[in-house]
């Protein structure tokens, strides 16, 4: 209900030409409290309102917890953002005591944050200038962490599919030459693979064939995405194990699965993964030693919280483009689907207005209906073809979803009577016939976030609704629910753009909105195989130049080591040797009065703890060899050993000890104690009878007896 209001305020903003716009970005999520007449003092929901007004506030004066809410959904933030963040939280209304308290208090925690030890000022990468952006301690450790183990996976180095089963697997379907490039490149030496594949290139079908060259080497192939919808696009291309990137990661964590060195994950859509999945993947993947393929775009739609690691795996680690466009098939579409991956967006907007593939209007509800209008021409006209409408906002989505089911009804597609049922989305009427989405998961009932299907039953009575899900190519199975029990779901006739990534339709209807970015234009625009038409309103958009300059606007969601710190460029940079203070030219001197390089502290403490390692396996070592030598050996003996031990710093210079006895009898039982010349004959490693032992102690064995090594 907060989204809706919130895009219910900025329309009413834009229609009085304010520039405001709500914030939807707070610390604890807020409700929509509703209609004025339920704002009575004392009501719940109002109470409730308050005390979460009150928290955002306290939260709002907490810098480390203003850092945590900007980097939220976006790993870096710039300090507009910051300021607008404090003034929604702590702002006061008037020029009155209680607005200029707020102002200075805005200013002061906008200082506090930006004086933070947590706070992480970026630059520029080729100028060394500030970036003008800002990220946190623990974004830039995940990130870190994340690419860590990327560059571990890559120094895996695993062995290549047999060249008669990728052979095999490649005869079993056509490759382009870009997609046997991509092919090779994920079936090569190397845990870590990642493939490019732009919008509408047979990403797909090369990842099909690369499943089935590791199936046939003896690989246990597992499929993953981050969405179900996705995951079930993976099972119906033959993935016998096909999930969601996070039940994985769960089943992992809780012993329900494992992963070995004949693993083989293949990722799709794995720009779409969030900073901390993709790093808890990556590790997981390491550890089992298993091979991992990434393959995603990352122009396309990104993960809702901070990500961007895909798009800095590909550029430190490389990766292979799958570039043909073949999903279109009017080669002016194919043109155009490869301006929009090339961020050519007016010479694709000027291609679709040039096809007539843009209805302009005046206004924006002139825009809906012209849509509507042409979706119902076009489902008379080829009842067969599957069609979907894209927006950007639920608000909309809700709009067109019960026009175009009026269209349906007035033709009688829709049986039956009109069932009242109360979803997440609001009260909608549903009857057979109706199309569905779920937009929630309940793996008891098998429904999972993204299914699409058509109602086949509603009970009135009872709430119970039943529906055949869509598969591709064959019968989709039923599901069953009742209203009651799970309320995830709403009309299927239109949905986000975000719902849409990773499908390909026949028809699709873009209803434009000044909303649009590049990323969400570029999925939209190619999803289609035959058509794609755009409906926008002149009063949102006056020409063709300005729809392409709105489609094409970007957004910063780029991880933060896309740009460098402070110290890593001065780490980078070269220091000319004429500017370099007196206290960096010492170790230098070191080196050429020692002929070696000046210890730094850090390896001091290594040094350190490697020599107190040592001593200790040596006080052990020479505790079992005595006991060999003379027997059982007391408490007391074994501490004044240790600690004589402990005290020398170097083992290795002590004093020879003084010649040991006999070999009891139990201990050597010849008889014939020691002899110089079976000395050679005693391995290292051997415990007390080691030639290091030996020499140490001045005097050889003669036996070649068996006790604890040095390892040990």
């Amino acid at each position: 209900m907060g989204e809706l209001w919130r895009e219910h305020q900025d329309q009413y903003f834009r229609e009085h030409g304010i520039e405001a716009r709500v914030d939807p970005v707070a610390t604890h999520a807020q409700e929509h409290v509703g209609p004025v007449r339920m704002r009575r003092v004392g009501a719940e929901v109002v109470e409730r309102a308050e005390t979460i007004r009150q928290s955002n506030q306290e939260a709002a004066r907490d810098p480390a917890q203003v850092l945590a809410a900007l980097t939220r959904n976006n790993a870096t933030f710039t300090e507009r953002e910051l300021t607008r963040f404090l003034t929604k939280q702590l702002g006061a209304e008037g020029d009155g005591q209680e607005g200029r308290d707020a102002i200075k208090e805005i200013a002061a925690v906008r200082v506090a944050v930006l004086k933070s030890y947590d706070l992480v000022p970026l630059h520029d990468r080729e100028t060394g200038e500030a970036a003008g952006r800002f990220t946190t301690r623990e974004v830039r450790e995940q990130e870190r962490a994340a690419m860590a183990a990327a560059g571990g996976l890559v120094r895996q180095r695993t062995s290549t599919v047999s060249e008669r089963h990728a052979n095999a697997a490649q005869a079993e379907r056509t490759l382009r030459p870009d997609q046997a490039r991509a092919f090779e490149h994920a079936i090569g030496a190397g845990n870590l693979k990642l493939i490019e594949g732009r919008a509408g290139t047979g990403k797909s079908y090369t990842l099909a064939a690369i499943r089935d060259a590791y199936e046939r080497d003896g690989k246990r192939v597992v499929g993953l995405a981050p969405t179900n919808a996705v995951a079930q696009d993976l099972a119906a291309d033959g993935f016998r194990e096909a999930r969601t990137v996070h039940a994985a990661l769960f089943a992992l964590k809780n012993g329900r699965t494992e992963w070995d060195k004949r693993t083989v994950v293949i990722v799709d859509e794995a720009a779409m993964l969030d900073t901390r999945v993709t790093g808890e993947l990556l590790a997981a993947t390491r550890h089992a030693g298993a091979k991992i393929i990434l393959a995603g775009d990352d122009r396309q739609l990104a993960s809702i919280e901070r990500g961007g690691l895909f798009a800095e795996m590909r550029q430190r680690h490389g990766s292979a483009e799958i570039t043909e466009v073949t999903r279109q098939t009017v080669d002016w579409q194919r043109q155009a689907a490869r301006d929009l991956a090339e961020g050519r967006f007016a010479e694709a907007v000027q291609a679709f207005d040039a096809a007539g593939a843009i209805t302009w209007t005046d206004k924006q509800d002139e825009a809906r209906s012209a849509l509507v209008a042409a979706w119902k021409r076009d489902a008379a006209d080829k009842p067969g073809a599957s069609r979907f409408v894209f927006a950007y906002t639920n608000r909309d989505v809700d709009t067109l979803n019960v026009e175009l089911r009026q269209v349906r009804r007035a033709r009688g597609e829709l049986t039956g009577q009109d069932v009242p049922l109360e979803t997440r989305h609001g009260r909608a009427a549903f009857a057979v016939g109706d199309r569905v989405q779920f937009t929630e998961t309940d793996k008891t009932r098998h429904i999972y976030n993204g299914n699409v299907g058509t109602i086949t039953f509603v009970d009135p009575s009872t709430g119970q609704v039943a529906a055949k899900l869509d598969a591709a190519g064959r019968d989709g199975r039923e599901v069953r629910w009742t209203a009651a029990d799970f309320q995830g779901f709403r009309h299927g006739y239109a949905g986000t753009i975000y719902k849409g990534q990773g499908k390909t339709l026949d028809r699709t209807y873009l209803y434009h909105t000044e909303h649009w970015r590049s990323a969400a234009s570029y999925v939209a625009l190619t999803r289609q195989r035959e058509s794609a038409e755009v409906f926008v309103a002149r009063e949102t958009a006056r020409d063709v130049g300005q729809l392409a300059r709105q489609m094409a606007r970007g957004e910063v969601r780029a991880a933060s080591i896309a740009w460098p710190t402070r110290e890593e460029l001065d780490q980078q940079r070269p220091r000319p040797p004429e500017w370099e203070p007196e206290r960096d030219k010492e170790p230098e001197r070191d080196r050429e009065r020692t002929g070696r390089a000046p210890e730094r502290d850090d390896d001091k403490l290594r040094r350190q703890v490697r020599e107190a390692l040592a001593t200790k396996r040596h006080a052990a070592h020479e505790l079992a060899g005595r006991k060999a030598r003379e027997g059982p050996v007391s408490r007391e003996v074994a501490e004044r050993q240790v600690a004589a031990w402990t005290r020398d710093k170097r083992p290795a210079e002590r004093a020879p000890a003084p010649p040991a006895p006999l070999l009891p009898a139990w201990r050597d039982p010849t008889g014939q104690g020691r002899d110089q010349s079976w000395a050679r004959h005693v391995p290292r490693g051997a415990g007390a009878g080691c030639l290091s032992c030996v020499r140490r102690q001045g005097k050889p064995i003669r036996r070649r007896h068996q006790e604890p090594s040095h390892s040990a």
